[in-house]
């Protein structure tokens, strides 16, 4: 009987998945469709990780500068996906100071590791939001600096993916 009584108690483990595309549905009002394969648990992280207001921020500018329907895609939203993706990709990221506050108004540059003269650059803007647009599917060494030609402040090396978040020494 006991055995019955703990068997009720017990909840399934929450879906990274499903609770990501609720999040990204309450907060941008976009369809929260997954591919039938699922979805990357890490990327659904970190997602949930993002409040709303800069999740928000992230869809009005990436709607403004037209990556977010890549961006989604990437995220494994069936409905954003069209034609062949994987060519080339957005990175989309978010920079904070090291107490956690966003970073605006750093400058995020990805190198192609090999060919330092192939570099995309982005401003970070509300939320400490930055995107790297026209990727191609290489390894690449993401710098965080003040200017584009700055010293660097923090530096990762990246391939494919299409979101991170940092937590760089950013004055």
């Amino acid at each position: 009987m006991l055995v019955a009584v703990l068997a009720g108690c017990a909840t399934a483990p929450a879906n990274p998945c499903s609770m990501a595309t609720d999040h990204v549905a309450a907060c941008t009002d976009e369809a929260p469709a997954f591919r039938t394969g699922g979805c990357d648990l890490a990327r659904a992280d970190e997602l949930l990780a993002l409040d709303c207001r800069d999740l928000a921020d992230l869809a009005r500018v990436g709607r403004a500068d037209g990556w977010w329907d890549a961006f989604l895609c990437e995220l494994e939203f069936a409905d954003h996906c069209a034609g062949d993706t994987r060519a080339r990709y957005t990175l989309v990221g978010t920079i904070h100071h090291l107490d956690g506050t966003p970073a605006v108004g750093a400058y995020v540059r990805a190198i192609r590791d090999g060919a330092p003269d192939d570099a995309r650059g982005s401003w970070t803007f509300a939320g400490g939001v930055f995107a790297l647009q026209d990727l191609e599917r290489l390894p690449y060494r993401l710098e965080v600096a003040l200017t584009p030609t700055g010293a660097t402040l923090y530096g990762r090396m990246v391939e494919g993916d299409a979101f991170v978040s940092l937590d760089a020494p950013v004055p």
